[in-house]
């Protein structure tokens, strides 16, 4: 009986996100270390600048053309599933990328774990508002998503600081060659664990929902059973996702958040990929650009962190989805003219406070998108609706990189930094004129109530 049920969370939550939040980190550390150090990889490997890019951009390949028939299998595959298939396929990834880096003719092999690295991402990125929803109480929820968010910035930190210091311009083939393949090998030993862990560990959901909202959504699922056979799951789950996404799209402010989503988030990707060729070309009788890149990077991560942990407990606290949003749209516009102004007129310190700011913003937007996303979609299944929303992040980290390296070359370095100028600004206006509807929070509310209301009748019973 509903009356009966109690929310109640476990102590093996805090393992759970310890284990998915170091998952978070590896992937993080993955994506941003190859573009600060772009003109050594290039030449290491002997191949353009641009090709470079692709170890980043092939991730967004394979993200769009797996992401949609991925999306209707993720809602019946379980949450264990998915995590063991994130560790596992993380630790194949930097396997099959070690090796690659381990000789000047890799490349392809490089490239290959990269877009492995691609199918991996996908479904770590479905996990952060699963694993808040499933395992925390409705108060932890935000927290839960942006300590997440903080593993993020950590891995993507690490990742853009760390190959530069142990590397420069004065660095050998061979060093450079079994510096990174020691990386990498340093990498999949960690992932590997991280499956060890996981296996032992991590189960489909608690014994007991950790609050209403959660407990009707497991029963709104329950209600809807489950077919037998590959096939028929297959065919309910295609079924399924066209029907949650026809609900989706009918309404205009998830289109919006879906966008606003898509479009903040690779910003700072961005960046990583770019940044270092732009200032290369752009400063080039500056020296130790690479390390100067790289340790901004490294700033920008860690303010990354910081950004979405203030989000969440402002979210929690104030409740106020939308205004949040706004903010960090505003304020992520504000960064990225910042870049394109320092560039412009060549002063690098201008580049750096954008880009640290744009860490920042970028972390509170991630945790206030992810948080608000999840609130306008509710009782869709969180794991469904995420994996929905990542399609559109897909998108823009393959046009941004693509658009900026082309006119990098065939305009000028400035100006490639205005396409994220110019959708940020659209963001900033989308933010400011949605009127979304908390679903999530209203569900937790009238639970709450009722069941205060069943207590006091209990009492005056007695």
């Amino acid at each position: 009986m509903e009356e009966e049920f109690k929310p109640q969370t476990f102590g093996k939550r805090w393992i759970v996100l310890l284990l998915i939040s170091i998952s978070i980190a590896l992937r993080g550390f993955n994506q941003s270390c190859f573009g600060p150090s772009n003109n050594l990889l290039s030449h290491y490997f002997q191949v353009e600048p641009w090709q470079i890019d692709w170890l980043v951009i092939i991730q967004s390949v394979i993200f769009l053309s797996v992401a949609l028939p991925l999306s209707m299998l993720t809602v019946r595959m379980g949450y264990r599933t998915l995590v063991l298939s994130t560790t596992l396929s993380q630790a194949a990834g930097f396997a099959i990328t070690s090796i690659g880096l381990s000789f000047r003719s890799g490349f392809s092999l490089v490239l290959c774990g990269q877009g492995l690295m691609g199918f991996s991402n996908i479904v770590s990125w479905s996990l952060p508002p699963p694993t808040a929803a499933i395992w925390f109480g409705k108060n932890e929820v935000a927290s839960a998503v942006a300590v997440q968010v903080v593993a993020r910035g950590v891995g993507e930190a690490i990742g853009a600081y760390l190959p530069t210091s142990l590397t420069s311009d004065n660095t050998t083939v061979e060093q450079l060659g079994g510096t990174w393949t020691v990386m990498y090998s340093s990498l999949c030993g960690v992932a590997i664990l991280m499956f060890i862990l996981a296996l032992a560990i991590i189960t489909d959901k608690p014994e007991r929902p950790p609050s209403w909202a959660q407990y009707k959504a497991e029963q709104g699922q329950q209600r809807g059973g489950l077919s037998k056979g590959m096939l028929q799951e297959i065919r309910k789950s295609a079924a399924e996702f066209w029907r949650v996404l026809t609900i989706l799209f009918k309404d205009p402010n998830f289109v919006c958040v879906w966008i606003l989503f898509g479009a903040s988030n690779p910003v700072l990707r961005n960046n990583n990929v770019l940044l270092s060729s732009a200032v290369n070309m752009q400063f080039d009788h500056v020296s130790n650009l690479n390390w100067r890149i790289g340790l901004v990077l490294m700033g920008a991560w860690g303010m990354y962190t910081i950004g979405g942990f203030i989000a969440g407990p402002l979210i929690s606290y104030t409740q106020k989805y939308q205004l949040i949003v706004f903010v960090g749209e505003l304020f992520l516009f504000v960064s990225t003219l910042l870049v394109f102004v320092g560039i412009y007129v060549r002063n690098l310190n201008l580049i750096y406070v954008g880009v640290i700011l744009q860490g920042f913003m970028v972390g509170w937007c991630n945790t206030s998108l992810f948080e608000l996303i999840a609130e306008i979609s509710y009782p869709h299944s969180t794991i469904f609706v995420t994996m929905i929303s990542i399609i559109c992040m897909g998108i823009f980290r393959f046009f941004y990189p693509l658009v900026g390296r082309f006119v990098m070359n065939n305009v000028s370095v400035s100006a490639s930094e205005l396409f994220p100028c110019l959708i940020m600004g659209i963001c900033v206006i989308i933010s400011g004129a949605i009127r979304p509807t908390y679903h999530r929070k209203f569900a937790n509310q009238k639970e709450e109530r009722r069941a205060l209301l069943n207590s006091l009748e209990c009492e005056d019973d007695d």
